[in-house]
């Protein structure tokens, strides 16, 4: 069972209630309270994904799961645990991504020179009313309209079929 180190926690967290380290230079970890809860963040170098995890007040595992950056998909498995840390459920959010999954997202973005590392790239993913997966994906092109303004490319793909739905370009403020 996986828990929270609440006193190496209260030991080191900053002014702001938060505490932050580095692993083996590879990870880097942040950890945080919110009310009841401890929250651990880990980002890993090289790897878009971080790994999320919740802990309750006695510092027992209540969440884990994969997410794309800060706010893009839940990737994989996520898993929930009860209040003694004993795994309760486990929900695979793959499933109706599996026709056109992250591996086949992630050559299309790469064939398009897309940095999966830049933060101002995001996927996201959906069911949009009749039930068909979506995946939503946009990155900054680099390049400027005549404002000055970042141009965002921004296409959505059928994740059944993997055929391009749409394709828009956005401009957005630096």
């Amino acid at each position: 069972m996986e828990k929270f180190d609440i006193n190496k926690f209260e030991k080191n967290k900053s002014e702001e209630g938060y505490y932050v380290f580095n692993l083996n230079n590879e990870e880097k970890i942040t950890q945080d309270k919110w009310g009841e809860e401890y929250s651990e963040k880990i980002e890993y170098k090289n790897n878009p994904f971080i790994l999320l995890k919740n802990y309750n007040i006695k510092g027992n595992i209540k969440l884990k799961g994969q997410q794309f950056h800060e706010s893009g998909f839940q990737n994989g498995i996520w898993r929930e645990f009860n209040d003694t840390g004993e795994l309760i459920k486990e929900t695979n959010y793959d499933v109706p991504y599996k026709n056109f999954s992250w591996e086949k997202v992630e050559e299309y973005l790469k064939s398009k020179n897309v940095n999966l590392m830049d933060g101002k790239t995001n996927v996201s993913r959906n069911e949009r009313q009749n039930n068909i997966p979506i995946w939503y994906l946009s990155w900054d092109t680099g390049k400027k309209d005549d404002s000055s303004f970042q141009i965002i490319q921004n296409v959505e793909i059928d994740a059944t079929s993997g055929k391009v739905i749409k394709e828009y370009q956005i401009s957005k403020e630096p």
